[in-house]
């Protein structure tokens, strides 16, 4: 698929990704020593105006493309940027994975989120 912020979009109709989703996460962090893996509970909420959405969660604000099943989107934190991919995978529930690089040390990782829509 393909899409550009603030341009057309040429890609699938967008499925409705909007509400708010809760599960876990998991970051495998690198270079290891000084890089420590996490992860716990996520919520987030995601706000969708058709083919443009984005999402919050506790501490940061991501913005990007609904294309299909598919949310790319880039943000971050205090701290750090973060760039990945939500993709619905059956009826209320979805995998979210990017990669994020922290602004203040050499540390970096990739992340997956195992999410379920709430109701």
């Amino acid at each position: 698929y393909s899409a550009t912020i603030g341009s057309a979009i040429d890609c699938e109709d967008p499925l409705d990704i909007a509400g708010e989703w809760a599960g876990t996460y998991s970051c495998e962090a690198y270079p290891k020593p000084d890089c420590a893996d996490e992860g716990g509970p996520i919520t987030l909420t995601v706000y969708q105006d058709n083919h443009t959405a984005a999402y919050l969660d506790d501490s940061a604000f991501y913005f990007g493309a609904v294309c299909g099943s598919g949310f790319r989107y880039f943000g971050g934190g205090m701290g750090y940027d973060e760039d990945g991919e939500f993709m619905v995978t059956g009826d209320g529930m979805a995998t979210k994975t990017s990669h994020y690089t922290s602004w203040f040390s050499e540390c970096e990782g990739d992340c997956t989120d195992l999410l379920m829509l709430q109701q």
